[in-house]
């Protein structure tokens, strides 16, 4: 299975990414804009192609926010020359080889996620078996889902949006919070009339004391979980947060590596491992950082990709594997449209994911609407 070819294609996506500028109503010690930093008007996807002697295509994605020409350089440039020529099915050790070219660059475990997808798709179309079993066992075929991915604005629009979710099956839902603290009271008291679960998305970088009190009020609606994040600066205060909620909290999203988790989870940082698989460098290291997280008793909330649909596919092999799944986010209103380029990996029903039995990730691309999409 020697690797002959590396390729990738650059693809805007028309969904919004723009940051929140305001914190929720939760005031800060220092000035809001301070810590939200303008990013792209639209996610931008690397897709990587990668095709072995046999003729075997393995597909890989990572979704980055004007970021794609430092993504695609690092695969281009310092990747493809480890790769080409390589077993594809010695995936480990390719993975060491690719983190030790790049470990000192940014990007290098978005560009290194990409690549180990693709790799991982090969292995599985070689064996004639979806990824899930590869690893080890699939340990179920439906996958349990939670609706994300909402467009923030008034407590109405929020709130609209969780009823559709809900009325398509979905019983999980995490919401952006509203823009003044009035509001989210409104909201989040609504939301508990509609007899779902629900999480929390804060929508800016909140400061230590801002988050404290924003996970303060919504202990008083049950709220499942938060997902916040604190200034890069100030991920020192992660722990301290933690001990002061009585509410679970996501990992921060920026933790991309076993041994950042490692420094989180011995700090008690968080309660529920959340790292995003497009960006954590892929199935091998995030399979690593959830069996670790498994190992302090946390369990793994998947993040919800937006992207052509080839991470979302990934994510959904590992979360079909891993024992400590608790769910998995998916981008219920965030759907770029892949179905030109992508036949998906499964189908949902009544909120969960029904995996395919198509080996590897399960997907089918279409090249040829796939190089029309693609950024020259």
């Amino acid at each position: 299975m020697t690797i002959t070819g590396v390729e990738i294609f650059r693809v805007r996506l028309p969904v919004s990414v723009q940051q929140s500028e305001t914190s929720g109503g939760f005031s800060f010690n220092t000035p809001l804009s301070r810590w939200v930093a303008p990013v792209s008007d639209g996610a931008e996807s690397v897709v990587v192609r990668i095709e072995v002697a046999s003729g075997v295509v393995g597909w890989g994605e990572t979704v980055t926010y004007g970021a794609g020409r430092v993504v695609g350089a690092l695969i281009e440039d310092i990747l493809t020359p480890v790769l080409i020529g390589a077993d594809a099915q010695h995936i480990a050790p390719m993975w060491e080889r690719m983190y030790a070219s790049t470990r000192h660059l940014p990007g290098a475990l978005a560009a290194i996620a990409a690549v180990d997808m693709a790799l991982w798709d090969i292995f599985g179309k070689q064996a004639d078996v979806p990824v899930a079993r590869l690893l080890g066992a699939q340990v179920r075929e439906r996958v349990p889902l939670c609706a994300t991915g909402f467009t923030a604005g008034s407590v109405d629009t929020i709130l609209q949006q969780a009823q559709e979710a809900t009325t398509a099956g979905f019983r999980t839902v995490a919401v952006p919070t509203a823009e003044t603290e009035t509001a989210n009271h409104d909201l989040f008291a609504s939301l508990r009339e509609l007899d779902i679960s629900v999480a929390a998305v804060a929508q800016a970088p909140l400061d230590f004391a801002a988050a404290r009190r924003l996970g303060r009020m919504l202990q008083q609606y049950g709220v499942r979980w938060l997902d916040v994040w604190l200034p890069s600066e100030q991920q020192h205060e992660a722990s301290r947060l933690a001990a002061f909620l009585d509410l679970p909290l996501v990992s921060d999203k920026r933790l991309k590596t076993r041994w950042e988790f490692q420094r989180a989870l011995t700090g008690d940082a968080f309660d529920i491992a959340g790292p995003d698989l497009t960006l954590a460098g892929g199935i091998s290291e995030c399979r690593r950082i959830i069996n670790l997280a498994d190992a302090f008793g946390k369990p793994y909330r998947s993040a919800g990709v937006v992207g052509m649909g080839i991470g979302m596919a990934a994510t959904l092999q590992l979360a079909a594997y891993v024992p400590n799944l608790m769910i998995c986010e998916w981008p219920f209103a965030l759907n770029a449209p892949p179905s030109k380029v992508i036949t998906p990996g499964a189908i949902v029903d009544e909120g969960m994911a029904v995996l395919s039995d198509l080996p590897g990730l399960g997907i089918a691309i279409d090249e040829v609407a796939l190089r029309q999409w693609a950024v020259q």
